[in-house]
């Protein structure tokens, strides 16, 4: 066999592998990343879903549709006629070494891409998303083609037309609407401005993906781009060994040595797998510590501040209540009709001027909201761990990767129990 083909079938053999090896990793981070609730998304991998929403939306500039993002071209068709050299054997024929083609095809003229952030919403609440740099699988907004004839063909598109034009434009625009069902894979870290988690691209996770495909689409795409890759080495490593010994029976050995290669890249595959899992539930078990100590530093705080604002509260009213029984009178509107404004009366203006407005109960509502927004927190932290082991346990029990699993020692975990995680109680008493 010629060195040229051998190089050819090593390289493709190659990039069918690569291909196999980048497929499974995808498929299984999507089966291996357990879904979290917006509010409950923790700093690291991560993937949610929901709807995409904004309070200040952006307008696609073919559909006119409020959108978080877009990406619309304008291009132009083209047709040319082109002296293009022919083979010796052609030149024979036609007595020439030259001969006119006609060629065509499509030019960009216009267009462009915009994005905000903008905040993904689920049936907990929302959480900030950063499409900057990610990869975006929108749906079709637009598409349309037409002629000069057309008010969009100036409209949209540029005054002067390009070279050899047929005078022919087409329109097209993709993008995530408002309100549009999407699905998010990346790493989750801490927002600038506010402290909570938000999505957004990150030099150790390149395959941040925002699509409107649901995730059950990604996993199955990607499973039978495995399947195709593997095929391709097996059935290539047959041809080439066949082709190269001349002998069928070499084909069958090549096909078990194709075979042997894809399957060690499956065990090596399968390895990072279950090193990931494990290594993410651990950072699940972390999460509820966290949360715990959260929720006893935050709590015991709150409740002080509102101890002490109640207390001032009722001293202050106390004092009005004095300063009135000494005034003889029912209320401070009495004070402001008298004759005139008694040293005692000032008092009670002053002090009423001064805090026009003694409302614990502000603080008490925002305690509530603290210790409910906590144990939710709490309770999908301990869903979150709960999750990931359920996906360890299950790739272990599995065969063949139970096997695979124990060899990476990967052990069996158990179900999240209060009692591991204990903390010292927080008491509620104001």
């Amino acid at each position: 066999m010629h060195p040229f083909f051998i190089v050819v079938a090593a390289i493709l053999f190659l990039l069918g592998f690569w291909g196999f090896l980048k497929a499974e990793r995808r498929r299984r981070r999507f089966e291996d990343t357990p879904t979290s609730k917006a509010v409950g998304v923790f700093i690291g991998d991560v993937e949610v879903a929901g709807t995409a929403e904004t309070a200040s939306p952006l307008r696609a500039p073919l559909s006119g549709k409020e959108v978080v993002w877009y990406d619309w071209k304008v291009e132009e068709e083209w047709r040319r006629v082109e002296k293009v050299k022919v083979s010796e054997e052609r030149a024979k024929v036609i007595h020439q070494e030259y001969e006119d083609q006609e060629t065509s095809g499509w030019t960009t003229v216009g267009g462009g891409t915009s994005v905000l952030p903008f905040y993904l919403q689920d049936d907990s609440g929302v959480v900030r998303i950063d499409p900057v740099k990610a990869r975006v699988e929108p749906i079709t907004t637009y598409y349309r083609s037409c002629t000069p004839g057309d008010s969009l063909y100036y409209a949209k598109g540029p005054q002067l037309p390009i070279s050899d034009s047929t005078g022919n434009r087409r329109f097209s625009e993709t993008a995530i609407p408002v309100h549009q069902e999407i699905f998010v894979n990346g790493r989750a870290r801490v927002r600038d401005d506010a402290a909570a988690a938000e999505l957004a691209w990150d030099e150790r996770f390149r395959d941040y993906l925002i699509s409107t495909k649901p995730e059950k689409k990604h996993v199955s795409g990607q499973r039978a781009a495995s399947i195709v890759c593997r095929l391709f080495c097996i059935a290539l490593s047959a041809i080439f060994f066949g082709a190269l010994f001349s002998d069928k029976q070499k084909a069958v050995w090549g096909a078990l040595a194709g075979l042997l290669i894809v399957l060690l890249g499956w065990v090596w595959i399968v390895h990072l797998s279950m090193v990931n899992l494990k290594n993410r539930s651990k950072q699940a078990k972390s999460n509820v510590d966290v949360e715990l100590k959260r929720r006893h530093s935050l709590i015991g705080s709150l409740l002080e501040t509102v101890k002490g604002f109640r207390d001032y509260e009722a001293q202050t009213q106390a004092e009005l209540a004095v300063l009135r029984g000494q005034l003889g009178i029912s209320s401070v509107d009495d004070v402001r009709q008298g004759g005139g404004i008694t040293p005692v009366a000032g008092k009670v203006l002053a002090v009423m001027e001064k805090y026009p407005d003694l409302k614990s109960s502000e603080l008490f509502l925002n305690l509530q909201r603290n210790l409910t927004q906590t144990e939710d927190r709490i309770a999908l932290a301990r869903q979150y761990y709960n999750d990931t082991v359920e996906y360890v346990n299950s790739r272990r029990e599995a065969f063949p990767e139970g096997l695979v699993a124990r060899l990476s020692g990967v052990e069996r975990l158990d179900y999240f129990h209060a009692e591991e995680f204990e903390r010292p109680p927080v008491q509620i008493e104001v």
